[in-house]
């Protein structure tokens, strides 16, 4: 009788133990695999940075990237290891679509390598191939004009709250850079502002013009900034290739760092942003009269509080679907 018992309970077991492989052989066929190696499109070059363009990789592994790291060395370094490499992770995170990075704080005549790598919930997949690129002073004559990439969606659309950094510098007090600005006609058929902004410790000013050498605009310092040694330009972007000059206004050297930033601009309800709960959505009013429109859904009966930030004297209302106004501030 023992050995009976003995058999049937190593059965029971058995059997158990078969019912869990075949249980959790499914879980272990649907992890995803590890991304395929996205491909480096275009370097552009700053004075101490480097703006890297890529495009996703052809192969997900099953799961959606959700984000990518960026790697770089110098090019003539002798140890390549990957434990040599400075790495900065999720440079890139999903739903921005936006694939582009600038890699500041670099040496100028310095030659890197720079590769990328997805990352989806499996893990980050192999880096891609490598790129060379040199860190560049800012021509002083518009011909070399230094490009500044803008954010984009996965659609090749100007991003819609794009926020831009590169740093320059003056070598002298009359030191001039020349930077440039190319909006395509696909990505002005949206209607969407811009304004282009100094930060720094640096006086600086800029004129900003357009392909044919008009002068569109022209800024030195901001009287009612908290910064008034800063330079703010302001508008809305069409198609064209635009050259904002930057010199400083005081004749001082010095570094400096031009914020570029692009915001979606509308002018009814029709064409209203959506404004998430509890988030920020940014907005730019061009002259007086200028309005913008948000909107947002709440899915029960809630409080709510609604304020605005910025340079910009502001008002106001809060409308129903039905246009009935419900609040209003100034």
């Amino acid at each position: 009788m023992k050995n009976t018992t003995a058999r049937t309970g190593s059965s029971a077991l058995a059997a158990i133990l078969t019912l869990l492989a075949l249980a959790t052989a499914p879980l272990a066929s649907a992890q995803a695999d590890l991304p395929a190696a996205p491909a480096i499109d275009s370097i552009t070059a700053g004075e101490r940075w480097l703006g890297m363009a890529w495009s996703a990789p052809s192969n997900d592994g099953g799961s959606t990237v959700i984000a990518y790291d960026i790697r770089r060395i110098e090019s003539d370094s002798a140890d390549k290891s990957d434990g040599n490499w400075a790495v900065v992770e999720d440079v890139w995170v999903t739903g921005g679509g936006n694939l582009l990075h600038i890699l500041t704080g670099l040496e100028p005549g310095e030659r890197y390598d720079l590769q990328v790598r997805a990352v989806n919930t499996s893990g980050a997949g192999a880096w891609s191939s490598t790129a060379q690129a040199t860190p560049a002073d800012a021509s002083s004559s518009s011909g070399r004009a230094t490009t500044l990439p803008l954010s984009t969606t996965s659609s090749g659309d100007l991003h819609p709250l794009g926020d831009n950094r590169y740093p320059g510098s003056f070598h002298s007090g009359n030191d001039i850079d020349y930077y440039k600005i190319v909006v395509s006609q696909a990505q002005a058929r949206n209607s969407t502002g811009y304004w282009f902004a100094s930060q720094g410790d640096t006086d600086t000013q800029a004129t900003l013009s357009a392909s044919n050498g008009q002068v569109l605009a022209v800024s030195g310092s901001l009287d009612s900034s908290p910064h008034p040694e800063h330079f703010f330009i302001y508008g809305e972007l069409g198609a064209d290739t635009y050259y904002l000059r930057v010199e400083s206004s005081s004749n001082t050297q010095g570094s400096y760092e031009i914020q570029v930033r692009t915001f979606p601009e509308t002018s009814s309800r029709s064409n209203a942003i959506e404004l998430p709960l509890g988030g920020v959505a940014a907005g730019n009013l061009f002259e007086p009269g200028d309005e913008d429109f948000y909107k947002l859904f709440l899915p029960s009966r809630t409080d709510l509080i609604l304020r605005s930030d910025g340079l910009a004297d502001t008002t106001g209302e809060l409308q129903h679907r039905n246009g009935a106004g419900l609040a209003n501030n100034d």
